[in-house]
């Protein structure tokens, strides 16, 4: 850092006054700045520093877990989405099937059968692209925990809520304001700013040179924690509310999901008195499949976020103090 130095020549009320910061502990005022700006730099520099570095070795090794936790998420997801494909696949088929028979009875005409056959051949496309996918998927998590798959290893066949759901006070924002390493980093270099502006405020005058410089650099850094506040608040409140979104989402879906339960129970007794043809209970088996998925990808989001959150509100600068 650059000595601060002082302008000559000295008029005498100011020479007095020198002299006697002189007398303070043997020190010129340039020294005395000095020495306040290097002591003062180098123990935050260095405890920031130490920190830092022991925030990013916590935060690469839980950012590790996070993405075999969230390839996991992905891998369940995916192949129920594969379960669901083939269950529209068979429908389709199915759909297809009588189709045929219809325009062998000449009920329909070729160009609708035929369109009934694209349906099945796009499905069955979309089916082997899944596939592919989930192949991909499982070779993405075995480069993620370094080795293949054990074979004792077993994917779970629900997906479940992994995390309570939290009350307010969890995410609380006073909470999730002292967590922040970003405001933390910029609080203290606003404090510091401060205090380096104070000492060279007692010895310069405003229109010296290292009294405006020293201004500007304090000025500088409360914009600089100003604008950390204002993306830390904008963040918190997208995710506080994403969370409580997610949360009424499960409710809902659960909701849809057993009301597509019910519709197929009530169908298969139509179904068991002859009321309704095996393509139309299939129809609602399919619809079943859809609701699951479409309740478990719900659940796959919130858990995704609370890791999120977790993320934002846990890697506790508090740690290292």
């Amino acid at each position: 850092m650059r000595l601060l130095v002082i302008n000559p020549p000295l008029k005498q009320n100011e020479a007095i006054r020198q002299s006697k910061l002189n007398d303070y502990e043997g020190g010129t005022r340039t020294s005395r700045v000095s020495r306040y700006t290097i002591v003062n730099v180098d123990a935050i520099k260095a405890k920031t520093d130490l920190m830092e570095a022991k925030y990013l070795k916590d935060f690469n090794s839980d950012q590790v877990a996070e993405d075999v936790l969230t390839s996991y998420y992905d891998i369940i997801l995916q192949r129920e989405e594969i379960a669901l494909e083939k269950k529209e696949l068979e429908y389709i088929q199915l759909k297809t099937d009588n189709a045929k028979k219809q325009y062998d009875l000449g009920l329909i005409s070729y160009l609708d059968y035929d369109e009934m056959m694209d349906d099945l051949e796009t499905q069955i496309y979309l089916v082997e692209e899944l596939n592919l996918n989930m192949t991909s998927a499982m070779l993405d998590f075995e480069f993620l925990i370094g080795e293949d798959i054990p074979a004792e290893f077993v994917f779970e066949d629900e997906i479940n809520i992994d995390f309570e759901l939290f009350a307010e006070t969890d995410l609380e924002y006073e909470r999730a304001l002292a967590n922040s390493w970003d405001v933390y980093k910029a609080k203290q270099s606003y404090e510091f700013s401060q205090g380096e502006f104070e000492v060279v405020a007692e010895y310069y005058r405003e229109e010296d040179k290292e009294y405006k410089e020293a201004y500007l650099n304090m000025k500088s850094a409360e914009y600089d924690y100003r604008d950390t506040m204002g993306d830390f608040e904008l963040k918190y409140a997208q995710l506080s509310n994403s969370l409580d979104i997610l949360i009424q989402k499960i409710k809902l879906y659960e909701g849809y999901y057993d009301i597509a339960k019910d519709e197929y129970a009530i169908n298969q007794t139509k179904y068991d008195l002859g009321l309704i043809s095996n393509q139309d209970l299939f129809e609602k088996e399919v619809e079943i499949a859809q609701a699951k998925y479409d309740f478990d990808e719900i659940i796959v989001d919130y858990n995704k976020t609370v890791l999120e959150i977790n993320d934002y509100t846990d890697y506790m600068i508090e740690t290292y103090q």
